[in-house]
């Protein structure tokens, strides 16, 4: 039987015999901005609402692979003065089978990236926990490089001569490491996006990180319970829209490595 031609990363994934370097997947991040959990989150009955305005014309939910890296181009100009992010952090080990579609870098981000290879190439349907761990040793070696954001290949692009995916993603998370602007071609280029056509929400759910301006008296306090229930919420300290995204995304990091 010939050997298999790998020209996709899911061709990578499956047909790459490496030794898998963790034993563990990590959580995932759902990140947006306040003004989506007042108007869209808590009126759907404290639900996460799908949305079709993406580009894959599908009603989907969008999250990233233990971080929090996702940040809006309206943001970035600071258009936005009021509404800071956050981030809901949920357990993935009840809900990988229902991952619907993974994508290695930011899915809305890829016409800046300037990937001359389609972007189907760099996607995965079918995804469980081998996968996720196969990826993460395959582009970063561990999970604490993952969450760095260092990629680090343990293969080689050059033996892939015919998967131009392999190829432009190392050179990506390259310009990725070197890039002094998180904002224009920063770190989320390189996170792993996972979406789910639906999501169980309160059985997964394990930590929110919230800013501070919403947790600054014992009454807010008693409003974030009533909306995050038991579950332990963070606030990080907000300043401009920016740094409120930055700031919010070492808080997550800062907490997934906790658990």
């Amino acid at each position: 039987m010939p050997e298999p031609i790998i020209n996709t990363i899911k061709d990578l994934v499956e047909h790459s015999d490496i030794e898998l370097k963790e034993d563990t997947i990590l959580p995932i991040c759902h990140t947006s901005r306040w003004d989506i959990l007042i108007n869209d989150i808590i009126p759907n009955g404290n639900k996460l609402r799908p949305t079709e305005e993406n580009d894959y014309g599908e009603e989907l939910l969008f999250f990233f692979y233990g971080k929090a890296k996702y940040i809006p181009e309206n943001d970035v100009k600071n258009i936005y003065e009021v509404y800071d992010p956050f981030t809901l952090v949920f357990n993935l080990k009840d809900n990988v089978r229902e991952i619907h579609r993974l994508v290695v870098f930011d899915s809305g981000g890829f016409p800046k990236y300037k990937i001359g290879i389609r972007r189907e190439h760099f996607e995965l349907i079918d995804c469980d926990e081998n996968i996720l761990k196969k990826l993460v040793t395959i582009f970063f070696g561990n999970n604490d490089n993952y969450l760095d954001g260092k990629m680090s290949p343990v293969l080689n692009p050059s033996d892939f001569p015919f998967c131009g995916a392999f190829k432009e993603y190392c050179i990506l998370g390259e310009n990725v490491n070197k890039t002094q602007k998180p904002t224009e071609y920063g770190e989320q280029a390189i996170t792993f996006e996972i979406q789910f056509k639906e999501f169980k929400l309160n059985e997964s759910l394990v930590a929110a990180v919230i800013p501070d301006i919403a947790f600054s008296s014992e009454a807010s306090r008693k409003q974030c319970k009533t909306v995050f229930g038991d579950i332990k919420f963070e606030p990080y300290t907000t300043d401009t829209q920016i740094k409120s995204y930055i700031n919010m995304s070492d808080k997550v990091k800062e907490k997934i490595k906790q658990m």
